[in-house]
């Protein structure tokens, strides 16, 4: 076919998985168009007028009706808003005892069907954690190997229920077991006998059409009220399957007028993530308490400014770059049908792609118009230049949803690579025998983190190496990652990730300079004369060459900062001792603190101070 490539027409190569081409309506296309590189705003619940408020499917209160759960005066922006607020409160006229209802069980799975046996000797792989509901008691633990039968384990004889950081319930053997191949587990948790509930339901029809669901909203919660576990959660589930629900708890306390910005991924969950499928979101609020009949008088969660976003389509996938003489040809495949899905889509798409430097932040449009083909010929490439190239898929014809944005950074030779960036921050020097954290992230070109990808964390005497590597890490949802180092000297660390789709990318290089560790000096006086001599002494780790100089710096009110040289005067394997004599000119109370010097192996290091009395 012919394709209009860089204002000119240019032969192109069909390639496709299909028998035939669909040549998409093509409109032309601003040439100085940057690219999209943020979702669409899907649906925005603002609560500024009660036609806003109906987007919310359903505000009811539960267990007893003492919750409030409805529009609130004090928001936000001062417009609207929502909340559910607990009897005592300004929400509710009186204030009096919660209703309470009697202890029932519920039934939870915590794990899907398995297809190979677990040993529960720690805590359990990730697949068999299970978001429970906020102040539920777990009292056993059953595994069932078979329709109708079972193993009873039972708490705090079998095995412990921990919380973890993201709000798991966690199972914990306390004695080795082994869950078998096609085992269910299950949970019976009880609630406790008094509380309150609160649920606001936001239904989205949308995410049917959508590769990626993101949701974004403010809280405000001041108090948990008389809750006894975390009051405030967001889960949402597929439409489809009701009982099977990802959920975010955990969140904290604010002041009555900070409003805190919470910002998920759905299509990123466990459990059911919201991609390609109708689903919906429940804001819930708990305030459960024992025992029965408490007092429930305080605000639980306040919510504003709910915003859903996405991206219709997911990323090109698989970018290949030929070299065509001074030309490139790039090719790639449909994207993924949804982010859990990797099959093609099965949408009819177009494609456009940009062009940039790796040293500039300015996108050039290549294409003139929407491309129904899965490659394009870049004529107007420099050969020396090394470029990062975005493809995006979007609707055809006219249409405005868009993909994804997909980029990849193309060398000289025609090498493809993600486009990619690692950070490692510069800890502040730690005290001796202390622990510095080094934290960075992996992202993508659009700055998006890039998740469960395992790094190398090396470790060198000097910037360039040798490197050695000290630990393998993974990469959090949002591509963050962290390494806790104790060192005695100066060492060298960088973090690296090598794939086949990434390429070799590495962080910046970062020292960490430890100071080294000095007791408060010893002198042989507490009170002296003016301009009589008297001794100090002290110790420091790790230990030093005799007669390494240090500092002695003593000081008073009204007086210069006197400076006295010491030296280390004995050693061991693990430490040193210095000594020094000084003489002080005037009366008054002298402190005085020893100081080691910046050096190539440690930071400046300053001892605590000790009094000295010169009459």
């Amino acid at each position: 076919m012919i394709g209009r490539i860089a204002g000119r027409w240019v032969p192109c190569v069909v390639m496709t998985a299909i028998a035939t081409t669909v040549v998409l309506a093509a409109p032309m296309l601003a040439s100085a168009a940057p690219p999209v590189l943020e979702p669409a705003t899907i649906k925005t619940v603002d609560f500024d007028s009660p036609a806003s408020q109906l987007e919310l499917a359903e505000i009811r209160s539960e267990r007893p009706a003492s919750a409030y759960w409805g529009p609130i005066a004090a928001t936000r922006r001062g417009t609207g808003g929502l909340g559910l607020w607990c009897a005592g409160t300004s929400a509710l006229p009186t204030a009096g005892p919660s209703a309470f209802f009697p202890t029932y069980p519920y039934f939870g799975q915590l794990a899907d069907q398995r297809s190979e046996p677990v040993t529960m000797a720690l805590t359990l792989p990730r697949r068999l954690k299970y978001q429970g509901f906020a102040g539920a008691k777990v009292s056993n633990l059953v595994v069932r190997s078979a329709p109708g039968g079972g193993t009873t384990y039972r708490k705090d004889r079998d095995y412990a229920v921990d919380l973890d950081a993201q709000g798991y319930t966690t199972i914990r053997r306390l004695s080795a077991g082994t869950i078998p191949a096609g085992a269910v587990v299950y949970a019976d948790y009880r609630f406790p006998s008094a509380g309150t509930r609160g649920v606001a339901v936001l239904r989205l029809p949308e995410a049917a059409g959508l590769y990626r669901v993101l949701l974004s909203f403010h809280y405000l919660m001041p108090s948990h009220g008389a809750a006894d576990a975390d009051s405030f959660s967001v889960n949402w589930h597929r439409a489809s399957n009701a009982n099977k629900t990802d959920a975010r708890w955990g969140f904290k306390r604010t002041s009555a007028t900070e409003w805190r910005r919470v910002d998920l991924d759905l299509s990123a969950g466990e459990y059911a993530p919201l991609s390609r499928e109708a689903g919906q979101v429940n804001f819930q609020f708990f305030d459960f308490n024992d025992p029965a009949g408490a007092t429930k008088n305080g605000q639980g969660a306040s919510i504003d400014d709910v915003v859903v976003t996405g991206f219709k389509y997911g990323p090109v996938r698989a970018m290949t770059a030929t070299l065509e003489g001074s030309a490139i040809r790039l090719a790639w495949s449909k994207p993924s049908r949804s982010v859990t899905d990797g099959t093609p889509d099965d949408r009819t798409v177009a494609y456009r792609v940009w062009r940039r430097l790796t040293t500039s932040a300015t996108w050039t449009e290549l294409t003139t118009e929407r491309l129904s083909d899965t490659q394009f010929r870049d004529t107007t490439r420099r050969p020396d230049e090394s470029c990062i190239y975005l493809v995006q898929a979007w609707d055809s014809g006219t249409g405005a949803g868009y993909g994804e944005p997909g980029q990849w950074r193309v060398s000289p030779t025609g090498q493809v690579t993600r486009a990619s960036s690692m950070t490692l921050s510069q800890p502040p020097s730690p005290r001796f025998g202390a622990t510095a954290v080094l934290t960075g992230r992996f992202v993508d070109a659009a700055g998006a983190g890039i998740e469960t990808r395992a790094l190398l964390m090396e470790q060198a005497l000097s910037p360039t190496g040798p490197w050695s590597v000290v630990a393998t890490l993974s990469t959090d949802a949002s591509g963050g990652f962290s390494y806790s180092v104790r060192t005695e000297r100066s060492l060298y660390y960088r973090a690296r990730h090598t794939d086949a789709e990434f390429g070799t990318v590495a962080s910046p290089v970062r020292r960490v300079l430890p100071m080294v560790g000095l007791s408060v000096p010893a002198p042989s006086k507490r009170a002296v004369r003016v301009n009589e001599r008297f001794s100090l002494s002290g110790t420091m780790r790790p230990s030093h060459p005799v007669g390494t100089v240090l500092t002695l710096e003593a000081s008073r009110a009204g007086a210069a900062t006197r400076r006295f040289t010491v030296r280390v005067s004995a050693r061991t394997a693990s430490s040193c001792t210095w000594k020094g004599s000084i003489a002080l000119p005037s009366a008054g109370v002298w402190r005085i603190r020893v100081v080691h010097p910046l050096d190539a192996l440690h930071a400046k290091t300053a001892s605590g101070a000790v009094s000295v009395t010169v009459r």
